[in-house]
């Protein structure tokens, strides 16, 4: 099974302006702490699965099925 995230970059909470479009990737998960949650981030050079970043912040969700053949999420933001 191969699973495509383009690096779609960020949407910066204070300023409203796109960053790090084809360079860094951030993916929303489910796990939210107070007003953070945690992401995916990636980049050529690292991948962090567990990033934690202000909610208000701009990043991608996409549904991912688990094993159950189930949508993991029924947004899109």
């Amino acid at each position: 099974m191969f699973a495509f995230l383009p690096a779609g970059g960020n949407r910066n909470n204070g300023n409203g302006l796109l960053y790090n479009q084809g360079s860094n990737g951030n993916y929303w998960s489910v796990s939210i702490s107070g007003t953070n949650a945690y992401n995916l981030n990636f980049n050529s050079g690292s991948v962090n699965p567990a990033n934690s970043n202000n909610r208000a912040n701009g990043f991608a969700l996409r549904c991912i099925k688990n094993l159950h053949g189930e949508c993991a999420c029924s947004d899109d933001f």
